[in-house]
């Protein structure tokens, strides 16, 4: 073979290389996209079957969360009718307020236990009445501490007070009025103990000394979440009915408000 016939095969020969190279390597970059495209619709698919199932998940955990949320309030102090009051002074922790008369369903405490007293109310405002009628619960529910007769009481709504309050059935419980006032007041946190409520009478009391206030009659405690409360979360507060001539003028401004 010549030497020019010799060049010419290899430069053929060349040729064939880098075509069939070229081709491998298209081959192969039509193979990754393929495998590309691939991917990508196993992960749409993917993303569709999560939307699909994610709705009904969150539902599964959002609507019980909303349910509970919605019946705590819903039965919370937030939703509960309290008294009005003017605040006359306040000094730090320690409030003196002007109480209208309110009407209250009171029965006596035994052994200084709640649950029962507790119930006798609660079953009179749920029916057991003359004409079982249901009235609506309030707060605070305040507690006498008087030592000859502790009892406890609750307020009456002012719609069942303006329409007039159905007497009780039976003698456990019975109807009657805390006059208007002005109390010394003290909010304190924490559970109903004895321990706490001895701390913050005192408190409320070396408070009154100190402002020379005379104290009058026994500390009446006014508790104001239901049970199921957080501890932390709770408005407890003691109250001491004071004279309005020993008063000193107030530093604050007076203002009138709610007990919630």
């Amino acid at each position: 073979m010549h030497l020019s016939g010799f060049l010419d095969l290899i430069l053929r020969s060349r040729c064939f290389i880098i075509s069939d190279s070229h081709v491998r390597s298209a081959l192969a970059h039509v193979s990754q996209s393929l495998q590309i495209q691939d991917d990508r619709t196993d992960s749409q698919f993917h993303c569709q079957a999560v939307k699909r199932y994610k709705v009904p998940v969150i539902l599964v955990i959002v609507l019980p969360v909303c349910f509970a949320i919605f019946w705590l309030v819903s039965t919370s102090r937030a939703a509960t009718e309290t008294p009005d009051y003017k605040v006359v002074r306040i000094d730090e922790k320690f409030e003196i307020r002007d109480y209208p008369a309110l009407t209250v369903a009171t029965t006596p405490m035994i052994d200084n236990g709640m649950d029962g007293s507790f119930g006798q109310l609660f079953r009179f405002i749920t029916g057991k009445n003359e004409g079982a009628e249901k009235i609506e619960m309030t707060s605070p529910v305040l507690i006498d501490t008087a030592k000859d007769k502790k009892t406890m009481s609750f307020i009456m709504p002012r719609t069942t007070v303006e329409k007039g309050v159905p007497k009780p059935a039976g003698e456990s419980v019975s109807l009657g009025k805390v006059e208007a006032a002005r109390f010394a007041v003290l909010r304190f946190a924490g559970g109903r103990t004895a321990k706490n409520e001895k701390e913050a009478i005192e408190k409320l009391t070396a408070w009154l000394e100190g402002q020379k206030i005379a104290g009058k009659g026994d500390a009446i405690f006014a508790y104001y979440d239901p049970p199921w409360t957080p501890v932390f979360l709770r408005r407890n507060e003691v109250m001491i009915r004071i004279d309005q001539a020993m008063t000193r003028p107030a530093p604050s401004r007076g203002e009138t408000t709610s007990g919630k």
